[in-house]
């Protein structure tokens, strides 16, 4: 599994290829920052009912208002619209581990699988975009485990 995380490809495209029905993108929140310099997703990447990865992105407001398709992207896959978007890279990634799982959204902690956890699987990617920098912290659930090895 570390192996493939240490790619840039997005985590979208690993998925089509190893699940059997396209993966299901779930937006949990989206928005400005309170102080408006940056806008902000939170998804979480599901295989039918079992999530995979909880994905927080954040883009710098200027992106945001010249790129407006990043903010209306609703449910749909952030890797994908990367792809097509021509001046997309990953400049960076670091890995990590969470420790404090209840720091995820409701959805995520009320899971069974989760409550087993002690600690859970990170990888912070500083994107660049255009000439703009983002960035896009994924967490990855029991149910990603599973099907990466």
């Amino acid at each position: 599994m570390t192996t493939w995380l240490r790619k840039t490809t997005p985590v979208s495209i690993f998925l089509q290829d190893k699940l059997k029905h396209p993966p299901r993108f779930k937006l949990i929140s989206s928005g400005y920052s309170k102080n408006q310099d940056s806008f902000y997703r939170e998804t979480i990447i599901y295989n039918n009912t079992t999530p995979l990865i909880y994905a927080q992105t954040h883009f710098p407001h200027e992106l945001a208002k010249t790129t407006p398709k990043l903010v209306q992207l609703g449910e749909s896959s952030l890797g994908i619209f990367l792809l097509k978007n021509k001046q997309f890279h990953k400049d960076k990634m670091d890995f990590g581990y969470l420790k404090q799982i209840d720091l995820l959204p409701e959805e995520i902690t009320n899971n069974p699988e989760i409550k087993k956890c002690d600690l859970l699987l990170c990888r912070r990617s500083i994107l660049s975009i255009a000439e703009h920098k983002a960035v896009l912290v994924e967490v990855f659930l029991p149910g990603f485990k599973k099907i990466a090895l």
